[in-house]
């Protein structure tokens, strides 16, 4: 009998320029100032060279919103571009139509004592081919 073992994802990312994948943005509740709170959860899959055996994956949550001057609305334009804001101005979207699309994405360490893996910070998303990656990146 045969079985496909899948791979293990990781949130455990190196610090970095790496290419992404979109993989989806959700709803989630989070408690924050004591109370229970909505939040919009982005996630990629990253492809990190000499990693190949694992999902490595970074993931974000933002206040649910786009308003100019928010934080979602900052990351997602910056990918994007201004003008994916002003062809859809009035329009409802759904970011999760951009799935696999891909990003060039920053991340950054915050450690923390007392965790034994720092946290993978995403710190910036680009289109792809904005920032500098290694040759095992580019595709």
């Amino acid at each position: 009998m045969e079985f496909q073992i899948e791979k293990e994802r990781t949130f455990n990312c190196p610090e970095g320029a790496f290419r992404a994948r979109f993989k989806g943005i959700r709803p989630e509740l989070k408690f924050k100032d004591g109370k229970m709170e909505p939040f919009a959860r982005l996630t990629l899959e990253v492809n990190v060279p000499g990693i190949e055996d694992k999902i490595v994956t970074v993931a974000r949550s933002f206040t649910p919103s786009l308003d100019p001057g928010t934080k979602l609305r900052q990351v997602i334009e910056s990918w994007l571009g201004k003008e994916f804001f002003q062809q859809n101005s009035g329009k409802k979207i759904d970011l999760n139509e951009q799935m696999d699309k891909e990003a060039d994405i920053l991340v950054n360490h915050i450690k923390n004592p007392g965790h034994r893996h720092p946290y993978c910070w995403l710190s910036a998303m680009y289109p792809p081919g904005t920032l500098p990656l290694g040759e095992n990146e580019k595709n």
